[in-house]
């Protein structure tokens, strides 16, 4: 009879677990339904881009052309120039790649657009509580 009470309390534990689990998966649509993937995309990007030391050189090339063998890529060093301008080196990075500079300002200006109109619908819905209060509690 021990046996089968133990077995009882682990099926709930793991039932809680579950159930915890699915409310933050819920929570987690939730809040993606508001801000779209994109901004938080692009966010992860910049902060990759900054971390990254654009100074080494690297054999690791994500490229599809690159990968199939091609020589030349109108878009081979973009990520290389983004890095270098938020490393604060504009020269080094208009130098890597001329359309650097414009792609940078231009994500920038889209990842705030999108994360402002998706504070502008949170605050329409007047949601009460912040949907990362369940992952936190």
């Amino acid at each position: 009879m021990k046996n089968v009470a133990i077995s009882k309390t682990n099926f709930r534990e793991k039932l809680r677990i579950n159930q915890s689990a699915f409310a933050a998966w819920r929570e987690f649509k939730r809040v993606f339904s508001f801000t779209g993937i994109e901004p938080i995309v692009w966010s992860f990007a910049f902060v990759f881009f900054a971390i990254h030391n654009p100074y080494t050189q690297s054999e690791f090339s994500i490229c599809p052309l690159k990968i199939l063998g091609f020589h030349y890529c109108p878009g081979c060093g973009l990520g290389r120039s983004i890095s270098f301008l938020l490393h604060g080196d504009p020269v080094e990075s208009f130098r890597t790649h001329v359309l650097g500079i414009p792609a940078t300002i231009t994500l920038l200006i889209r990842t705030l657009t999108l994360l402002g109109k998706s504070i502008k619908r949170n605050r329409q819905l007047n949601l009460k509580e912040s949907p990362w209060q369940t992952f936190y509690s």
